[in-house]
């Protein structure tokens, strides 16, 4: 009954004079279909067992009678009433009606049942339920009320998610607020840059990646041609030159050697195959480092962020041509002003407007212990241990971090707060199907939940979800 979440899978036995009704399962969780024809005349009992969840009850009704031809009448709490005559909530034919079942999740079974009754009465009772080509004069699905309330049958809010939970009073630890941002773990970081000046090449069959683009470790880039004067590149090609000379005239003389067999000692043959090895090294090194092509690869895997350069551009050695960073090892940098706190820190969570609705756990890294000399204050590391990936880089984040005192206070989850105007309102259950718009004092936010300061007691049930749908409704 806290959460007001519809239940399947409840095992129900109907009786009526004891002989048991058939209720079968509907579609939807929650939804059950009963097969019964209500009696003209008599007075009978009623019975209903219902088990779901291990936990189970039974409510009685006994010689009740019908009034036919006087329907139900819809009470300012949302129930169907049901007077002296119990009855009078199933007048009518109501042959495989489909009822709506309010079974919820709480730790009162037997005001579940008795939200049962009454809205199998509400699905039984035609005259009561507005339906596609009838009209049923002034009642609707979703009515306002005086006083900032608002009636929502209960199968609409099955239909809604209207979601709700019972207000506690929650131990929690004081908090900090701290203004931070996203950064990266150095260890799932890159920033490329050139060993030399060079030029960057547009080579057709490597593509230049664009930001977003996961990249694995070891793929190619890039694609640089280094630059070099007149001078340096004679010196390079004559050195080349020379090198592939030498690796001539050594493959020539062991071709002769091969050719005759045992006149040239082993020893001879293998320096000269030794030295040819040496040699084709060394002109692969004067081709890729010189004169030919350097290829810029990825030393980690990860996403592009910035790309740095286009093709037939010059960089130097401290140009950056491409940023990677590995998007599950982030950090979060926060700025303390107050130096007494820096020890009592334990842990912390994190919000952002860009992200609403989200909080990620933090753990803390570490404390610099220089005052940074632009900001003033201490920079403070925490780690990103939630598995959600959705941060992003320089991303603004409202920083909770929690220190060694506890105390306790009633909170609510942030997203069922509304601001209205100069306001801070919520949806308040007062019953089933009547929520009221309550104003209340926040006070302070600790990641995803906001202490009340006033206007909300303990044991009060309040709209989670569908808060949208309630306010569009008012």
């Amino acid at each position: 009954m806290d959460t007001n979440a519809p239940l399947g899978g409840a095992s129900i036995v109907f009786e009526i004079d004891g002989r048991k009704v058939p209720v079968s399962a509907g579609k939807a969780p929650g939804i059950y279909r009963v097969a019964w024809t209500v009696p003209a005349t008599g007075a009978v009992d009623i019975s209903l067992d219902v088990e779901v969840g291990g936990r189970r009850d039974l409510v009685l009704l006994s010689r009740a009678t019908p009034e036919s031809g006087v329907p139900p009448t819809a009470t300012a709490s949302g129930y169907f009433h049901m007077p002296e005559n119990p009855l009078r909530a199933f007048a009518g034919t109501g042959l495989m009606a489909l009822v709506a079942i309010g079974l919820l999740l709480a730790q009162r079974p037997r005001a579940a049942v008795l939200g049962l009754i009454l809205t199998i009465a509400a699905a039984l009772a035609a005259p009561a339920l507005g339906h596609s080509g009838h009209d049923h004069g002034t009642e609707t699905a979703i009515q306002p009320e005086q006083r900032s309330t608002i009636t929502v049958s209960k199968r609409l809010q099955f239909e809604l998610g209207i979601r709700t939970i019972r207000v506690e009073p929650r131990t929690i630890p004081e908090t900090v607020r701290l203004v931070g941002r996203v950064t990266p773990d150095p260890a799932g970081y890159a920033r490329l840059q050139p060993t030399q000046s060079a030029r960057v090449v547009a080579d057709p069959n490597i593509a230049i990646p664009v930001p977003g683009q996961l990249v694995e470790r070891g793929d190619t880039l890039l694609v640089l041609a280094p630059n070099l004067s007149t001078v340096e590149r004679t010196e390079k090609n004559a050195a080349l030159y020379k090198v592939e000379s030498e690796i001539s005239i050594l493959s020539r003389q062991l071709s002769r050697w091969a050719q005759a067999p045992g006149v040239v000692p082993r020893k001879d043959v293998e320096n000269a195959r030794t030295q040819i090895e040496q040699l084709r090294k060394e002109k692969s090194q004067l081709t890729s480092t010189a004169l030919g092509r350097m290829l810029v690869t990825a030393p980690i895997t990860g996403h592009v962020t910035d790309i740095h350069v286009v093709p037939g551009e010059t960089v130097n050695p401290d140009t950056t041509l491409v940023e990677i960073v590995n998007l599950s090892r982030l950090r979060v940098e926060a700025v303390l002003y107050d130096l007494t706190l820096v020890e009592r820190i334990r842990s912390a969570s994190a919000s952002t407007r860009m992200l609403p609705g989200e909080t990620f756990r933090l753990s803390l890294v570490g404390a610099s212990p220089r005052v940074d000399d632009k900001d003033q204050g201490l920079h403070v590391l925490f780690s990103v241990t939630d598995t959600k990936r959705r941060l992003r880089l320089g991303m603004p984040l409202d920083v909770f971090a929690e220190i060694d005192t506890k105390r306790v206070a009633v909170v609510v989850p942030r997203q069922a707060l509304i601001e209205h105007g100069d306001r801070t309102v919520l949806f308040v259950r007062t019953a089933p199907e009547i929520f009221a718009q309550r104003t209340v004092s926040p006070g302070r936010v600790i990641g995803a939940w906001a202490e009340i300061a006033a206007g909300l007691k303990a044991g009060e049930r309040i709209v989670t979800d569908g808060v949208a749908q309630l306010r569009a409704a008012r």
